[in-house]
């Protein structure tokens, strides 16, 4: 009894122990809070992680309502990212009822903040390229350090995402470096584009009501025309959400162009324009400095 004893102790542990190596093996599953940031961890963790946005491409992640299966997502996971910065107000309760114990990386830690309208800080710092290669480092040392036999690997990987984002901003100031100064404005409806504005020198203007989902009164309506013309610009982007009918008034009184729209929120695979991040910011970039030079 007691050879038989020992023999079954031993298959034991070393099920277990090849249990344990399988489990090591495994992709690291992570779950990023929207769809541009899972694709930033993805590039940097590769085939290293599985990951999962909470926020499914085509939501946005400011109104964004979670339903059961995420709480199941995040029980599972070993590893939980979040822009910060304010964009996940619902984050913290659905941690807290997913049972979720693990790590939580606030991507935007590293970042200086940039406060929009009303003195909060925008959380929108994902169109700042800057900003996104402090995403990228400390969402790699999050990862080594999770999974540090993988460190060679995920280090190669971060190099190579900062060197294809090194590439994006020396062709973004070749583009602008064709654009006279006082044409580098442009008018949007999302006030977020204000990261990409300040790292390239761009005046943003986002007047009130120009991102309403339903047609501003009259009075407002002449305001957004009076600041359209005083941005001196020939075209506006307005917001995905935006009534059409304050491009076609804009378009008629202000004698403006309406803009094809840009990314904000979330990628949008379908129209093959903002795969990943990279597309995003880059289809951006060229939308806004074509219209510089209308």
């Amino acid at each position: 009894m007691t050879g038989f004893r020992f023999i079954l102790f031993a298959l034991v542990f070393a099920a277990l122990s090849l249990a344990g190596h399988a489990r090591a093996d495994e992709p690291l599953r992570v779950v990023a809070s929207f769809s541009v940031l899972a694709d930033i961890v993805a590039q940097v963790g590769g085939e290293d992680v599985a990951v999962t946005s909470l926020v499914p491409m085509g939501e946005d992640p400011h109104s964004w309502r979670s339903g059961p299966h995420d709480r199941a997502t995040l029980a599972g996971a070993g590893l939980v990212v979040a822009n910060g910065l304010g964009l996940e107000a619902w984050l913290d309760r659905l941690v807290a009822n997913a049972g979720y114990r693990g790590p939580v990386l606030i991507a935007s830690r590293g970042v200086e903040a940039l406060p929009g309208p009303s003195g909060a800080p925008d959380p929108h710092a994902w169109h700042s390229l800057a900003a996104v290669r402090s995403y990228a480092r400390d969402i790699s040392v999050t990862l080594i350090g999770l999974r540090p036999d993988r460190a060679e690997a995920l280090r190669a990987r971060l190099r190579r995402f900062l060197a294809e984002l090194d590439e994006l901003d020396r062709w973004a100031r070749g583009r602008l470096d064709a654009i006279p100064p006082e044409k580098r404005v442009i008018v949007t409806g999302h006030g977020g584009f204000a990261w990409l504005g300040r790292d390239f020198g761009i005046r943003v203007v986002s007047p009130p009501g120009l991102d309403s989902v339903t047609a501003p009164a009259a009075e407002r309506m002449a305001e957004l025309v009076a600041a359209v013309r005083a941005a001196g610009v020939r075209a506006v982007f307005l917001d995905g959400r935006s009534d059409p009918a304050i491009g076609h008034t804009l378009a008629e009184e202000a004698g403006v162009h309406v803009g094809a729209a840009l990314f904000a929120d979330t990628l949008t695979p379908e129209c093959g324009l903002a795969n990943d991040y990279l597309s995003l910011w880059r289809n951006n970039f060229a939308l806004i400095t074509e219209t510089m030079n209308w």
